[in-house]
């Protein structure tokens, strides 16, 4: 009965631990704190200066750790070993940096991007990104930006 259990238990330990050491926030349903909040429902207009949090990914093609990027895809979540990110039109943002502007790619890696926002018609639920964020900027962030910025 001992070597059952244990049988059971220490796979499933070791995927709760690869879980933990590799999930991060997720960002989805978070809103900012300070005066920006009360005007968070507020819809975003075409042209209008934004700034987001979120996770680094590729866009349309597989990238190397370290390579130069001038876009990518901006996502709320990061997922887990067993879990990837989940991928819908409505939760993307496509990401153009400025001419001047790079960065190297750290998958799932956490970073503010400032851009001009874009809208387009599509599938909320389908693959292809509905916003796009022209001309932007991006820093890497700390996991300690989330709880500072956000509730």
């Amino acid at each position: 009965m001992l070597l059952i259990v244990a049988g059971i238990a220490i796979p499933l330990a070791g995927a709760l631990f690869a879980i933990s050491i590799t999930g991060r926030p997720d960002l989805s349903d978070l809103v900012p704190i300070g005066n920006s909040a009360s005007s968070y429902s507020m819809p975003l207009f075409v042209g209008a200066p934004v700034q987001a949090l979120g996770y680094l990914f590729e866009s349309h093609r597989a990238r190397s750790e370290g390579e130069w990027l001038q876009d990518f895809v901006l996502l709320p979540e990061a997922g887990n070993l067993f879990h990837p990110a989940h991928r819908l039109g409505d939760q993307m943002i496509t990401v153009h940096l400025a001419p001047d502007a790079r960065v190297r790619f750290s998958s799932r890696a956490l970073v503010w991007v400032w851009g001009t926002f874009r809208a387009s018609a599509g599938d909320p639920a389908g693959l292809k990104p509905l916003y796009t964020l022209e001309l932007a900027r991006v820093h890497p962030a700390g996991s300690e930006e989330i709880r500072q910025y956000f509730k």
